[in-house]
């Protein structure tokens, strides 16, 4: 089963962001609590950590800008585990 990454609400005024290079490869398994990459704004950086343990999945390019409440990646059970939906 696959489990969303998403950019969440960063504050106030905050819509959108740029994604840093990741720090984990796309099949790289992935501990809960491990930062996978960050998200720099106008106002802050914040990282995005891994809300549950698994491997990650397809991503969103580096460098990209990233609207808030957007899905960026994906954590499954598998290495290899395909992105249904996507």
């Amino acid at each position: 089963m696959t489990h969303e990454i998403m950019i969440r609400h960063c504050g106030a005024n905050i819509d959108e962001g740029r994604l840093s290079p990741w720090l984990k490869a796309v099949g790289d398994a992935v501990r809960e609590g491990d930062v996978l990459c960050t998200y720099e704004t106008t106002k802050a950086t914040f990282d995005i950590e891994a809300e549950r343990d698994g491997y990650l999945l397809k991503v969103v390019h580096e460098d990209d800008i990233v609207p808030v409440l957007t899905v960026i990646g994906f954590l499954g059970d598998e290495p290899d585990e395909p992105v249904v939906g996507t």
